[in-house]
């Protein structure tokens, strides 16, 4: 932050050295002062009235962003020999978006080919930065197909392509990937179930998996989910049932997930799940829990799709 404060001065940006407690100690107490009360440091540029907080040390994250663990913390803040506090943002769920994009067709022996997108903003966007950049191209290549297998247990990766993820002036990482399951269908003689071939986020039910709490949950920033998929069918197949559109909201959340039939037969799946709140109290973990079980469950219901005769 040092170094970052002098580089700005010789340009003519007025900076200030940022005193915080990541989220790894306690937040500042300004009732108790003490001098472990802060644990790094970070600088800060003033416009317009507000404080641009800025985080040198992680090499993901671009101009205007925080990584989660500087992200809604008291700070101190030092300016012209006095002593400022102040709090760093916490970002919109818009602004932390891990969202998904797929056009695909279901072959009649049941198989799947098509193209897919992972789209990768804000907290996410760091991730997989930073994932990337210290990959090998042997283990790169192992992450894309573990990517790929998220979507389908099987599917097999023929290419794939990444965006600028070293320039930090494109926010938005972008992972595209086109390749194909051989079984993807669970068929019959007569139907074949199948699923929306999008990421389920099962990840995120391991983080709830306890029945109760007795502390705060600290998910450390909020957060969207969102996928959309389009998924054309064999000729031969007519929908016989999809499942209702679902809606859940709750008070640190919200959960939409839906098939439509459009023209043809083509299937589109949308489904959104946005966390509204990255500190969760004890009494409301019932509701993150509800919130990421149901998120999961609903993506994973089934379509039945009949041959004709």
């Amino acid at each position: 932050a040092t170094l970052l404060i002098a580089m700005l001065k010789v340009i003519g940006v007025k900076a200030y050295p940022v005193l915080i407690p990541t989220k790894s100690i306690a937040n500042l107490d300004t009732d108790i002062p003490k001098p472990t009360s802060f644990n790094h440091e970070i600088a800060a540029i003033e416009r317009e009235d507000k404080y641009i907080f800025l985080d040198t040390t992680d090499d993901v994250v671009p101009f205007g962003e925080l990584p989660p663990g500087d992200q809604g913390r008291k700070v101190l803040i030092v300016k012209n020999k006095k002593a400022i506090i102040a709090e760093t943002p916490v970002f919109p769920p818009n602004s932390n978006i891990e969202g998904f994009n797929g056009e695909f067709t279901v072959n009649e022996n049941g198989s799947l080919e098509g193209t897919l997108q992972f789209i990768y903003k804000g907290v996410y966007a760091e991730f997989e930065r930073h994932k990337l950049r210290r990959s090998t191209i042997e283990s790169r290549r192992r992450h894309i197909e573990e990517l790929a297998s998220k979507i389908s247990p099987g599917f097999d990766v023929d290419s794939f392509e990444l965006s600028n993820f070293n320039d930090l002036n494109i926010k938005t990482v972008k992972v595209t990937i086109s390749g194909n399951d051989r079984v993807f269908g669970t068929k019959t003689e007569h139907m074949m179930l199948i699923h929306a071939p999008a990421p389920d986020y099962s990840r995120i039910v391991n983080l709830v998996a306890s029945r109760s709490r007795k502390y705060p949950y600290i998910v450390g920033y909020k957060m969207m989910k969102e996928s959309f998929v389009l998924l054309k069918l064999p000729k031969d197949y007519k929908v016989y049932f999809i499942p209702e559109p679902f809606y859940y909201r709750n008070s640190v959340g919200s959960l939409k997930a839906e098939w439509i039939k459009l023209n043809g037969s083509t299937l589109k799946f949308h489904s959104k799940m946005v966390l509204r709140k990255e500190k969760i109290p004890a009494n409301k973990y019932q509701e993150l829990r509800d919130l990421f079980n149901l998120t999961v469950k609903s993506i994973r219901n089934q379509v039945i799709v009949l041959k004709r005769r």
